[in-house]
């Protein structure tokens, strides 16, 4: 259901985008040859309609699959996500316009209004969005459209759970609060497994709504009437509880209560449908919560218990209509892994052409500033856990030691506090106090200059310019199982890491958007990689 709400908002978005491309179409011609036309040159021959007519379904049908090509279409793309994603469609729209009218010998079609379409396109398209947007949730809103949601539980899965909903309005759900499991965060009252457990009578088959719904049914009236005679309780319990914008990862929904109480709090926020996210919790527990949803009558879905080990990494596919879980795996294969090398060996080249001089001013100032080699040279672990000699310009003092940088990787990699440091009233990951490191080699960190001499590992095919981080090889004798994904891909210069958060986040943060880059590469992902690059260098936040 879920999956159909998004399919149909997506759509709708393709619908509005096509009219959006139509007006922009026209509103282009009519500006070029009759509002404006003083302002062009008048010997450029506007040709006829039926001709401009019969161009408008290629133009219109090649953008929006561009569109679709830069992520236009993404369900969790924010307003600056969008607009980025529909300003950079427009320009490699204009590209193909500029490349289909250099086929055409016999008509040409005009620049003027060329140029007003590719902006007027954009504009119009994020107009229509909006309003496509303001319509939807007013609509809902007036129908009693939205679904009123709560959801059970207070792990990963459940956070993941409620920032998606809240960043997906157009799907209906209206996350009421959450529910916390009974004992969290200091909730009393009796725990979830006793409420489940302890129940009278027969259980309530799991996925039916038959007769064993009835013979259950004084079970939810019972503890409706327990939890009325127990307000201290409860009053307690709600005061112990913090509230989920105090939680780390959650939005800001209020908790609505403990598990132990879902009847009743279902009947008091009049709620449509509940989701378990409690994915490590006993089988017995869920059934518990299963039968109270199936006594009341609403909806419900659950996280199966593979969540909490394989969070986000699971792919569904079937065999002769046989569901079957396995893991997703990466999108750098076959003639990607090619393309990304062709890619690379570009990008090399021209950067070197670029940074040369740079390159030599740098090396020039290292060698002034302190004694010791221009280059600083270090085993790094590759792809596949393969060793290379990795590049960097020497920053710190010769003939330091590591053992200070082991303890600290280490601790990084453990998630130990002992990693965590203070730099600017925020905590950060990196060592901000390193001795080892050379005034000029602060600078070059600053603004990620040592790094450019790892544009010959890219030469020489030992790294990508974009990809994960190379470790070190202690790094990687600390890693845990699932760590070892970051090593199916080339390591990059720059990464996702780098350009999202870099030293301000965990161990654990950092190797998984390295999987989601690997399983989810493509150019243009690391043509948004490349820009926002650009942007954290500029302004020097790169280190």
């Amino acid at each position: 259901m879920v999956q159909k709400k998004e399919y149909a908002y997506k759509l709708l978005l393709l619908l509005s985008d096509g009219a959006a491309l139509v007006a922009a179409y026209s509103l282009s011609l009519w500006l070029r040859f009759v509002a404006f036309q003083d302002f062009f040159d008048k010997s450029e021959a506007p040709g006829t309609l039926e001709t401009y007519a019969l161009l408008m379904p290629l133009l219109v049908a090649a953008w929006l699959v561009i569109f679709r090509s830069c992520g236009c279409y993404a369900a969790t793309h924010g307003p600056v996500d969008t607009a980025f994603s529909v300003f950079k469609g427009a320009f490699y729209g204009s590209l193909f316009i500029f490349a289909v009218d250099s086929l055409f010998r016999g008509f040409s079609y005009s620049r003027g209004a060329l140029f007003l379409f590719i902006p007027l396109s954009a504009v119009l398209v994020l107009l229509f969005r909006v309003i496509v947007r303001k319509t939807q949730m007013s609509l809902l809103a007036r129908t009693h459209g939205l679904v009123r949601l709560a959801i059970l539980g207070t792990e990963a899965a459940a956070e993941k759970l409620a920032r998606e909903i809240v960043n997906r309005p157009n799907i209906g759900y209206d996350l009421v609060g959450i529910v916390v499991e009974a004992g969290v965060d200091g909730a009393s009252g009796p725990g979830v497994a006793s409420f489940a457990v302890n129940r009278r009578g027969p259980d309530a088959p799991a996925l039916s709504n038959g007769p064993a719904v009835a013979t259950t049914a004084t079970t939810a009236v019972a503890q409706a009437a327990q939890a009325a005679a127990a307000p201290a309780r409860d009053t307690a319990t709600a005061a112990a509880v913090p509230p989920a914008s105090a939680r780390k990862g959650f939005p800001d929904r209020p908790v609505l209560g403990s598990a132990d109480r879902l009847a009743v709090l279902i009947r008091e926020h009049a709620l449509d449908e509940v989701w378990i996210a409690m994915p490590s919790a006993e089988r017995a527990v869920i059934k518990g919560l299963l039968d109270v949803c199936l006594e009341m009558r609403i909806s419900w879905k659950i996280v199966p218990d593979l969540y909490a080990i394989l969070v986000d990494w699971l792919k569904l596919d079937s065999l002769g209509g046989v569901p079957l879980l396995g893991m997703r795996r990466s999108n750098i294969t076959g003639v990607n892994v090619l393309l990304k090398r062709l890619m690379d060996l570009a990008l090399a080249s021209v950067l070197l052409v670029l940074f040369g001089p740079l390159m030599l001013v740098v090396a020039l100032l290292i060698k002034l500033t302190s004694p010791g080699p221009v280059l600083f040279k270090q085993k790094r672990v590759g792809q596949d856990g393969r060793r290379f000699v990795f590049l960097k310009f020497r920053s710190m003092y010769p003939r330091t030691r590591q053992a200070k940088h082991r303890d600290f990787a280490t601790a990084w990699v453990h998630g130990s506090g002992r990693a965590v440091e203070e730099e600017r009233g925020r905590q950060v990951y990196k060592m901000t106090r390193d001795p080892r490191v050379t005034p000029i080699g602060r600078l070059l960190r600053k603004f990620s200059l040592d790094e450019l001499p790892q544009l010959f590992n890219v030469l020489k095919g030992d790294m990508s310019v974009i990809g994960p981080r190379p470790p070190i090889p202690y790094e990687v004798d600390v890693y845990k199982e699932w760590h070892r994904r970051r090593l199916e891909a080339k390591p990059g210069i720059t990464g996702l890491w780098q350009v999202r958060g870099r030293n301000r986040l965990p161990f654990d943060e950092m190797v998984k958007l390295d999987i989601y880059y690997i399983e989810n590469w493509s150019v243009v992902l690391d043509l948004q990689i490349m820009f926002k690059t650009v942007w954290v260098m500029l302004f020097g936040s790169a280190y």
